[in-house]
């Protein structure tokens, strides 16, 4: 519960990013929309997308870290194991 609540606030004070990252994606399906492809203004938007998700996984992963060096052997288990889930591999079955 305290590591989704980290969570939350990261995102919360990555807001600003999160919306220039939507809105650079919004800006790029716009581009190729349009009858004439401005191939620089699309590589453009497309990098400023990616920057923001840079930013923000970054950011996540910080607290991710912090909360891993403050936590018990468990917590960490814990989080072993949901990597593992979204790395598409099941964690092995506990001991």
């Amino acid at each position: 519960k305290i590591f989704r609540q980290a969570l939350r606030e990261v995102r919360r004070e990555s807001r600003d990013v999160i919306l220039d990252g939507q809105a650079a994606r919004r800006e790029a399906a716009n581009l190729l929309q349009q009858p004439t492809l401005d191939s620089n203004a699309l590589a453009a938007a497309l990098e400023r997308a990616r920057n923001a998700d840079v930013t923000v996984r970054a950011r996540l992963e910080q607290r991710i870290v912090e909360f891993a060096a403050s936590g018990s052997p468990e917590d960490r288990q814990l989080l072993a194991d949901a990597l593992l889930r979204r790395a598409g591999r099941q964690p092995p079955p506990a001991k």
